[in-house]
């Protein structure tokens, strides 16, 4: 019978189909879920905190069950955090005493942050072996299922509570599972990720250069952080209903589609610090723009320089890291860009942003940020500048 019904879809149909409904059902509850711990009167500190803690398990997640899915395989991984992932959604609404939600945040975390780069490794298997395209062409499916779940998120929450928001996560994951499933019924051959090991850290930290560029990628994440988890709370606070905060993160997410497309050619096109600047600029002016617009029909076109912020930026980040390391290297350095911008960055800034948002407005706290911003930007073109001297002075 599946045979007969599946026969003519291929393996990277089935990644797509997963990458729609895994990021659809992270867009379902990721989106909301600042607004609800607000309803249920957490403070600004509280919800930086458990943002925090949520992004500081990221790396020590991803690197545990990377090294899982090496022993027993990808598919074998995805089929155990998938369900798991969709009944700890569902108990997030069942905890509201702050000491027992940090817990459980840690746990919740640490079974779903391996799941997008897991997917990207079957995805990168897909391009290499089907050879129908580079990863951007799979990974757009993901930013195409959260801006599709958020908008029709946004319309559920007219009609229905915040409560929903943990129960549509937990279907688009059970699909997520489904697919997998049914559509992948053997193991993927995938690309064995490198392993860190600690004479890698140590060689790329032996390059001080290098070294402080990942410090300069941990203070622009502090900078940006409240374009990424604490954007909600911001259309929140200037009136924004929950429909049309949806809608927000709906633009947000479809701009990225191009730049998954094409983002590489326009890296290799104008080069990666020509990029890094323009996005650092976008930042800037994205902070500006939200510290005074007090509209939201006015900030959410604002919302489509999240694909510069975000996804160009990062494109042009890889690129100039892999430029700086052997080739041997890359993995490990990856691995730092992730650590460094996403897992201490965004954590610290949300910890920071938490903080001040028991005392500043959220308008207030992106005027803050945009300072730092520029801060970060004059300090990595100084960077660029002073790097740029001594590749002509050898």
């Amino acid at each position: 019978m599946r045979n007969k019904l599946f026969s003519k879809l291929d393996e990277p149909f089935w990644v797509k189909v997963i990458y729609v409904f895994l990021y659809a059902g992270a867009g379902c509850y990721l989106s909301f879920y600042n607004l609800y711990l607000d309803q249920q009167n957490f403070t600004g500190f509280q919800i930086g905190a458990i943002n925090g803690i949520y992004q500081a398990i990221l790396v020590f997640a991803v690197i545990f069950w990377g090294i899982q899915a090496d022993r027993v395989g990808i598919r074998k991984i995805l089929l155990f955090t998938f369900p798991a992932v969709a009944l700890l959604v569902i108990g997030l609404q069942y905890i509201n005493q702050f000491q027992w939600l940090v817990l459980y945040i840690f746990i919740f975390a640490f079974i779903y942050h391996p799941n997008p780069p897991l997917t990207d490794s079957l995805a990168i298997s897909m391009a290499l072996k089907k050879q129908k395209g580079d990863f951007g062409k799979y990974r757009l499916w993901g930013s195409f299922g959260w801006g599709v779940a958020t908008l029709l998120m946004g319309l559920i929450l007219k009609y229905f509570s915040l409560i929903s928001i943990f129960w549509m996560a937990a279907l688009f994951f059970m699909i997520s599972w489904l697919t997998l499933w049914s559509g992948l019924q053997k193991e993927v051959k995938t690309v064995a990720p490198a392993r860190i090991n600690l004479k890698n850290f140590k060689d790329l930290f032996g390059r001080p250069a290098l070294a402080f560029f990942f410090v300069l990628l941990l203070l622009y994440g502090i900078a940006v952080a409240p374009l990424n988890y604490f954007i909600n709370l911001y259309y929140l606070e200037i009136g924004a209903s929950n429909s049309l905060i949806g809608v927000a993160f709906t633009v947000q997410a479809f701009f990225e589609i191009p730049f998954f497309l094409y983002g590489n050619e326009l890296v290799v096109r104008f080069g990666p610090k020509k990029i890094i600047a323009f996005t650092l600029l976008v930042t800037i002016a994205r902070l500006v723009a939200y510290g005074l617009i007090d509209d939201p029909l006015w900030a959410i076109p604002f919302g489509l320089g999240h694909a510069f912020t975000l996804a160009l930026f990062l494109v042009a980040v890889v690129e100039y890291v892999h430029r700086l390391v052997p080739a041997h290297w890359r993995a490990t350095a990856q691995s730092m860009i992730w650590g460094f911008h996403f897992g201490a960055g965004i954590t610290l800034g949300n910890l920071l942003i938490g903080a001040l948002k028991d005392t500043y407005t959220m308008q207030g706290v992106m005027l803050i940020n945009a300072g730092l911003a520029v801060l970060v930007t004059l300090m990595i073109l100084l960077y660029f500048a002073r790097t740029r001297r001594k590749t002509r002075a050898r």
